[in-house]
């Protein structure tokens, strides 16, 4: 069946499909979701001790619907081109950069759009949201403030040059390239060679999964509420998820009434939801048996908007088929919708919250299976209650891919650690093939709710010999570490416990595990020794223009029982302290931070020793994980010190 063509699918409960879709491990978007949101943080929003002034910016430029759907449509300009839609969602004014989770966090967007004062040589800087950080800082998108941005085209093109490197593609030496770095882009859409390369990343827009199946007739398109059946007697709403891909496309649903229980509908009630989940400007036609049209006409909204229609059928209406298409033509033709419907008061039967979760349920391609056992569940799809069964070694509970994932790709449970002393244990088998350069495994641990769990990991080999992995993020909420691939179908343990070091010994969390991943690079800033007669080193940073730095701290000590704290402080110029790192021998503490352009100087020392103490070595590594836009600044710092330096582009590290 060609996507062009009309889609039928009757409304029934779902029938399994017999394959799954074959992604890459990368083949959607920002952790492997299909969907990213996006919000436009209020003015006053904090940003590492400067306050957000986006809408006084703008609103001084264009009218603020304008200057808004400009920076929607940078986005939409390359998610109509892969697996990925931009909905829109609110923003609650939360710290930049704050503790919370990458994706989904229900205080703001994915992607969160600010504007603070930068250096004069920048328009913008962006976060990409393969970038590996602390925080929620990965997919962040900051206007300069102080910058010349004075018209609707401008804002248009930077957004869409700053959205590209956040789909993370790299800039382009091509001036029809909105990627083009030189200046304000003068190009919006990307080009073919952009295209390309963010499809070799990302992969082409594959459709939904009925698309993709080509699921005939009868085979399925409509999802009922099953834990709500015996609600009374009322019928729960039913849901379905689907994907327009342009103005040609149109998706048509089958509903027959049920004369079995001589029901009688009353009124029917349709939505069609896109607001918060895509940039789709949808339609929806409505008719009988017959073809007759039940609805005045087609009834459309604008892009990201939701449909809502209502009607009462007469006696002769034994069928009805629902007609979704594009109400435009463009980059609004393009995206992702639910579709709602119920009889008469049937929305009462479900909670308000509870439809709302559904509705916009994160991944539109799994199988359908595996959407009922997600209502099943509680609307939680990756649910593992071990009841303390997998706390030993030989009793690891065995996690399968998740659905819609080459297998062995990832791996994804969410699960609790409801007992001091509690471990959970869990196998994982590596893909069966491997890419060139993609050997790399990468598992992200991260607390559920914010500040309420601090867990730590630790990974094994098949023999059961622990695997010395690296860690990129250690805080109080996540975890991340990376390790090779020992080889391809390879058993893995992975042994989830609370962090010795925290308070927080019980909670819920998140565990994420990607096999055949890049490996992420941070290069080593300062390292040195301290003894325990001295206690304290200090280095100094020059930065020569705002940018976004991931901090890795370390501590290790050729004594197995020296138990030494070292702690990493940041100050300004001004003497006052911009970050603090805390690190026991042994361990690795992360943080991601904003700074402006300046001097700083870097202090390790030592803030708790024991009997045990020896000398202690340190290590600061890290990374600037930004992407600027505006003219090449020349790094003018000179290196003639005492031990070997690492010189960034724009930063240097140097010893007093």
């Amino acid at each position: 069946m060609s996507k062009s063509q009309q889609k039928r699918r009757r409304l029934a409960l779902p029938e399994s499909l017999e394959s799954r879709i074959a992604l890459s491990a990368d083949g959607v978007l920002w952790g492997n979701d299909a969907r990213l949101t996006i919000s436009f943080a209020p003015d006053g929003t904090s940003v590492e001790g400067q306050t957000s002034e986006l809408f006084a910016t703008f609103d001084a430029v264009v009218s603020r619907n304008e200057w808004q759907s400009a920076i929607l449509k940078g986005f939409q300009n390359w998610a109509i081109h892969t697996n990925s839609d931009i909905g829109l969602v609110s923003d609650n004014g939360a710290d930049f950069g704050i503790a919370g989770a990458t994706h989904q966090d229900p205080r703001f967007g994915d992607v969160r759009v600010g504007a603070v004062p930068l250096d004069d040589a920048l328009y913008a800087v962006s976060i990409s949201f393969d970038e590996v950080v602390d925080g929620t800082w990965a997919g962040e998108l900051l206007f300069n403030s102080n910058a010349n941005i004075d018209s609707l085209v401008d804002i248009l093109a930077i957004s869409a040059h700053e959205a590209g490197n956040i789909f993370g593609l790299e800039d382009s030496t091509d001036p029809q390239s909105p990627l083009y770095d030189a200046a304000i882009p003068t190009a919006a859409d990307p080009t073919p060679a952009d295209i390309a390369n963010l499809q070799s990343m990302h992969g082409p827009r594959l459709g939904d999964i009925f698309d993709v199946e080509e699921v005939e007739t009868g085979d399925l398109g409509f999802i009922e509420f099953k834990a709500f059946e015996d609600a009374g007697d009322r019928l729960a709403p039913s849901v379905a998820f689907g994907e327009i891909s342009g103005a040609g496309d149109t998706d048509v649903f089958e509903h027959e009434f049920d004369d079995d229980d001589n029901q009688t509908p009353g009124e029917v009630s349709v939505q069609i939801v896109t607001d918060g989940i895509s940039q789709l400007a949808p339609s929806l036609a409505v008719r009988d048996q017959h073809g007759n049209l039940l609805t005045t006409s087609s009834v459309t909204a604008a892009a990201g908007e939701n449909i809502s229609y209502s009607f009462t059928p007469s006696g002769n209406v034994s069928t009805l088929v629902l007609e979704v298409g594009s109400a435009e033509t463009g980059v609004h033709s393009v995206g992702s919708y639910s579709l709602v419907l119920s009889y008469g008061d049937a929305l009462n039967a479900v909670s308000g919250d509870s439809l709302q979760r559904l509705v916009n349920y994160p991944q539109r391609m799994v199988e359908l299976d595996d959407l009922e056992d997600y209502f099943e569940d509680g609307e939680q799809l990756f649910v593992n209650d071990d009841g303390g069964t997998n706390n030993g070694a030989g009793h690891e509970t065995v996690l399968e891919t998740v659905p819609g994932f080459v297998e062995g790709s990832r791996y994804q449970v969410v699960a609790s650690i409801d007992t001091m002393g509690d471990v959970d244990r869990y196998q994982l088998i590596s893909p069966s093939s491997l890419p060139a350069s993609r050997e790399m495994a990468m598992l992200n641990l991260q607390s559920v709710e914010v500040g309420q769990f601090s867990g730590a990991l630790q990974v094994y080999d098949s023999a059961g010999n622990a695997i010395d992995s690296t860690i990129i993020i250690h805080n109080d909420d996540q975890m991340t570490v990376q390790f090779p691939i020992e080889a391809a179908a390879q058993s893995y343990v992975v042994e989830i416990m609370a962090d010795a070091e925290s308070p927080d010994m019980t909670g819920t969390y998140e565990l994420v595990a990607r096999f055949g991943t890049e490996p992420v690079v941070r290069d080593s800033f300062v390292h040195g020794y301290l003894s325990p007669l001295r206690s304290s080193r200090t280095h100094q940073l020059t930065v020569d223009r705002s940018q976004l730095f991931h901090f890795i701290f370390s501590a290790d000590s050729n004594s197995a029982t020296n138990d030494s704290i070292l702690t990493m402080t940041v100050r300004n110029a001004a003497g006052e302290s911009v970050l603090e790192l805390s690190s026991r021998v042994g361990d690795a503490r992360s943080a991601t931070t904003l700074l402006s352009a300046g001097r700083y100087s870097v202090t390790i020392e030592t803030t708790y020793q024991s009997a045990h103490s020896t000398p202690v070595s340190y290590n600061l590594s890290g990374a600037v994980v930004d992407d600027p836009l505006g003219p090449r600044l020349n790094d003018t710092t000179e290196d003639h010190f005492d031990f070997d330096t690492k010189r960034l582009i724009l930063a240097t590290f140097f010893p007093f």
